[in-house]
């Protein structure tokens, strides 16, 4: 369902719309990226003035090489990236191991103008044996009140601290979901 027949249902159900829950299978890479790179499709919020009480949910799985450089997450508004700390930090894994993990940003709509941007996942590494140094590192789950409009899209991003050839991150499609207020 996309975001307008969501809007048109939430309207005629007296906004008691079951969730509208979009997929977008694009695979996105990011090689070496050390500014904010989109790795999921950029989704729109419904249309119109946003909604208090409307939420937003964003997911996406990954998997990448470590090249031993901090890794940061991101949120794009509207085309401006709003970088989430703190980094997953540069000695987490070895040099040249393959992680994997996920993300997962939840949005709620405080006012027509702010919402509350709340992201949290996991990433670790993927061999057959892990040691104790290696294994699985939380993304410290982060939330702050950013500024939303009418017409605004999202996106998750990454960067890495530093430029290193061989680093790269990559997503196997998104998925959105929208709550009605």
């Amino acid at each position: 369902m996309d975001s307008v027949a969501a809007l048109l249902l939430a309207s005629l159900t007296g906004a008691n719309a079951p969730p509208s829950v979009q997929t977008d299978p694009t695979e996105i890479t990011a090689t070496n990226p050390t500014t904010a790179t989109a790795v999921t499709k950029l989704w729109p919020l419904l249309p119109g003035t946003p909604q208090a009480g409307t939420t937003y949910q964003l997911t996406c799985e990954f998997t990448g090489t470590w090249e031993g450089n901090a890794l940061a997450f991101n949120i794009g508004i509207a085309g401006s990236w709003t970088q989430f700390n703190p980094a997953v930090g540069a000695p987490s894994f070895s040099a040249g191991a393959v992680v994997a993990g996920w993300l997962n940003l939840k949005v709620r709509v405080l006012s027509a103008s702010t919402a509350r941007f709340a992201l949290f996942g996991s990433i670790g590494e993927t061999a057959s044996s892990v040691t104790p140094s290696t294994g699985e590192v939380g993304v410290t789950p982060l939330s702050q009140t950013l500024p939303i409009a009418a017409g605004n899209t999202i996106a998750l991003g990454v960067l890495f601290g530093a430029s290193t050839g061989g680093q790269a991150l990559a997503t196997y499609g998104s998925d959105f979901t929208i709550v009605g207020a």
